[in-house]
């Protein structure tokens, strides 16, 4: 290429060019990856079978099923994504005046919820 003439037609052509490689080396990312893709060995999908539920039943004498203690139990390994032990469970009633204090809960709650991962 000359590099005596106009140098706008010059700063336009050196643009160009550098673009069309930028562009080319993108495509060429592109393209390796998606071979990539179908190369790889897949894994058979595992089917999931969803788990039975049944209603646990209610404190009776102050005292919680076994059932609802294992499903809080659960509930917490998966949250916090380790294994834990329920030493302690309380019920807290809910007061007439605490707006406040309940969205506040709600937000650390909201903050603590797992970002990523396998499940749903």
């Amino acid at each position: 290429m000359e590099l005596t003439g106009d140098p706008l037609i010059i700063g336009l052509g050196i643009a160009g060019t550098g673009i069309t490689v930028v562009f080319l080396a993108l495509m060429l990312v592109s393209l390796s990856l998606r071979l990539m893709r179908f190369l790889e060995p897949r894994e058979a999908p595992k089917k999931q079978t969803a788990p039975v539920i049944t209603q646990p039943q209610a404190a009776q004498n102050g005292q919680l099923s076994p059932e609802l203690v294992a499903i809080i139990a659960t509930a917490a390994t998966e949250t916090l994504g380790k294994p834990v032990r329920v030493t302690r469970i309380t019920a807290y009633g809910r007061s007439p005046g605490s707006g406040w204090s309940r969205q506040g809960r709600l937000t650390i709650m909201a903050s603590h919820q797992r970002r990523g991962g396998s499940g749903t």
